[in-house]
């Protein structure tokens, strides 16, 4: 099984290193276009305790054919500008830092402002154009696959050309999506049919999915945040506050600590119970001297330390050399 983000470097990161999912904290347009908002969320992700922070910029122009009646919320641009303020934001804290562009310019500009990552969204994955150019880029690549096939995700993959750059997203999209729609399993088969990361961008409007993915053994684990759920914009219905992004960084984390390493090993903390509340071979009855130890006088009681019942024979057959009480724990020294 491949590990968590395989081989996959942002910035200076490895993040199979992590044995935890690295976690992108999404402020997508959440600034609705306003600069200090914008540095607000900036400030928010890095106290979050995510290990990335991404924007969108979307020049709708570029995007879509009829600009009246778009099929989805208009989302407001905040500007190259301020999106570099945001990324010093990010940086100076050891955040990583990407803005998920749809268009070849942005693209340009996006790089030029020293983003760490490309994000693709998922309804560019038919973009073959825009995903060779991000390919050629040489950046690692985050690539949403919701709403898609796996076939579309394949000839993706090939015009990406990104080998050891590449995550695939496993990304539900019901703004917010049902639980009965986010269909988590499939994460695991990204993973297994195409040999590469795979990670989870969440549109739910709780957690749970989160947590779930991380269990699962997600790469990545993506959520959007706001800094007010009740000022509206084209995410809020998906998107979680500060204390909830907050709590939900930190329930990922602490999973990650519950699932442990998988080795066949017992912890300190399990010592005690296993020293004193294993079982070792003892008498159910007591012996007098010169009697005989047979299989059915034993028994075993609590603690180990004495005989396994796989060394009871070393003593079965023997003789006692003195008197052994009831619940005695047998050892070599008492028989001859």
């Amino acid at each position: 099984m491949l590990e968590r983000g395989a081989a996959v470097r942002i910035a200076n990161r490895e993040i199979s290193k992590l044995k935890r999912p690295f976690l992108v904290a999404e402020a997508g347009a959440g600034h609705q276009g306003q600069p200090e908002l914008a540095l607000q969320m900036a400030r928010i992700a890095v106290e979050s305790g995510a290990d990335a922070l991404t924007f969108q910029e979307i020049d709708e122009k570029l995007l879509y054919t009829d600009l009246e009646s778009l099929p989805v919320p208009h989302q407001k641009c905040v500007g190259w500008e301020c999106l570099e303020e945001c990324r010093e934001v990010a940086k100076a804290a050891n955040l990583c830092f990407s803005v998920c562009v749809t268009d070849s310019s942005s693209l340009k500009c996006a790089i030029d402002v020293g983003i760490d990552f490309i994000k693709i969204v998922s309804y560019d994955l038919t973009f073959t154009p825009f995903l060779e150019e991000c390919g050629k880029s040489g950046l690692p690549i985050f690539m949403s696959t919701g709403a898609s096939l796996f076939d579309e995700v394949e000839r993706a993959i090939e015009a990406l050309d990104a080998s050891g750059r590449l995550v695939l997203y496993h990304t539900d999209c019901g703004y917010p999506t049902a639980d009965d729609n986010v269909g988590l399993n499939r994460m695991l088969r990204l993973r297994e049919r195409f040999g590469l990361p795979a990670g989870y961008c969440d549109h739910t409007d709780h957690g749970l999915s989160c947590i779930a993915a991380s269990a699962l053994g997600a790469a990545v684990i993506e959520k959007h945040f706001t800094v007010d759920r009740s000022i509206g914009g084209s995410d809020h219905m998906v998107a979680f506050d500060p204390k909830q992004i907050t709590q939900l960084f930190t329930d990922i984390k602490r999973t990650a600590v519950i699932l442990g390493d998988g080795k066949d090993q017992i912890h300190p903390a399990d010592l005690y119970r296993r020293d004193n509340l294993r079982r070792s071979v003892a008498l159910s009855r007591a012996v007098r001297e010169g009697e005989k130890i047979r299989e059915d006088l034993l028994t075993m009681l609590r603690p180990s330390g004495g005989l396994a019942w796989a060394e009871r024979r070393s003593v079965v057959g023997k003789v006692a050399c003195r008197d052994l009480p009831f619940r005695h724990q047998i050892t070599l020294d008492d028989v001859v």
